[in-house]
């Protein structure tokens, strides 16, 4: 239970952090959330980008849903691979692997 908790505290922490860098770069260019608009717009729904992005909420929320659900699942996975590496340390050398 611990190591859920864990990892959902990071995945959490990682997904602020990385949303919070995107909406800072899209503020300082004058388009507030284009960066989720055009990744939703793109990855969940085959928008062509042309060099126009139109701003919708629905990209906005189903692209936010989407990372912060990403992040989690990762951090949940990273914190279950050092509780492994620490219980076996034999996985410390692959699990470090994988993160490099």
């Amino acid at each position: 239970m611990r190591t859920l908790i864990d990892g959902l505290k990071a995945g959490l922490i990682g997904a602020i952090t990385v949303a919070a860098w995107f909406l800072m770069l899209d503020v300082d260019r004058g388009r507030p959330f284009a960066t989720p608009a055009l990744l939703g717009s793109v990855l969940l729904h085959g928008a062509q980008y042309s060099g126009h992005l139109s701003l919708f909420a629905a990209p906005v929320v189903e692209y936010t849903v989407v990372h912060f659900a990403a992040f989690l699942v990762f951090g949940v996975v990273a914190s279950w691979l050092l509780a492994a590496a620490e219980r076996e340390p034999h996985f410390t050398a692959g699990v470090l692997i994988l993160f490099l």
